[in-house]
């Protein structure tokens, strides 16, 4: 796991849109997933993930408190998920998503992206740091696809057919995810059929 801590301020302004920047300084908010890969100048990715770090009860006050600041910024509700683990917002072409997955609470920003099923989504950016795995970088800069975990198949289906959509091979990624299926049905692990997970 790589942690970068002397990010030049114009890498920052590129990676992070203005509107952010306060709220990623201020709250115990983490911006992971694919958004990671602007700091290397390899995605025009507009659709930015937060995950809130605090225990339940903070994660909560700071959800509420983030839609209120979105909604404060003109973007426009369009979703959030019965259980509460996904909010979707939306303003032109810019997307933000609370994500808080069954009230897992991450420990730090490098538990939060071992967690990830796709290896070049596996970047968070917290307190003005970068962290990032060794995995993630090689995987943007060949633009091909391999995968970390395989937690939520069909929500895992459905992402590497957006990343191959952006020219990212994906034989890698097919045959870990045959792989990491048949290991979770020979160990009888209950498969998960969320499907909404972004």
């Amino acid at each position: 796991m790589y942690i970068c801590s002397n990010i030049k301020s114009e890498k920052i302004a590129h990676a992070i849109p203005e509107f952010l920047t306060p709220i990623l300084e201020k709250l115990e908010v983490c911006l992971a997933g694919g958004a990671g890969r602007r700091f290397f100048g390899t995605s025009d990715n507009d659709d930015y993930d937060l995950f809130v770090i605090p225990d339940k009860i903070e994660k909560d006050k700071t959800k509420d408190f983030l839609e209120g600041a979105l909604l404060i910024l003109g973007f426009d509700k369009k979703f959030q998920c019965e259980k509460d683990e996904l909010r979707s917002f939306v303003r032109e072409d810019v997307k933000v998503q609370l994500i808080d997955i069954n009230g897992i609470t991450y420990s730090s920003p490098q538990d939060l992206i071992n967690s990830f099923d796709i290896n070049a989504g596996r970047f968070a950016y917290h307190k003005k740091k970068l962290i990032f795995d060794k995995a993630a970088l090689r995987d943007v800069h060949r633009k091909h696809i391999s995968l970390n975990k395989l937690t939520y198949p069909i929500a895992t289906l459905k992402r590497i057919g957006r990343y191959a959509g952006k020219g990212y091979k994906n034989t890698f990624a097919a045959q870990d995810f045959v792989r990491m299926l048949t290991e979770m049905v020979v160990a009888k692990e209950e498969i998960s059929d969320i499907v909404y997970l972004d």
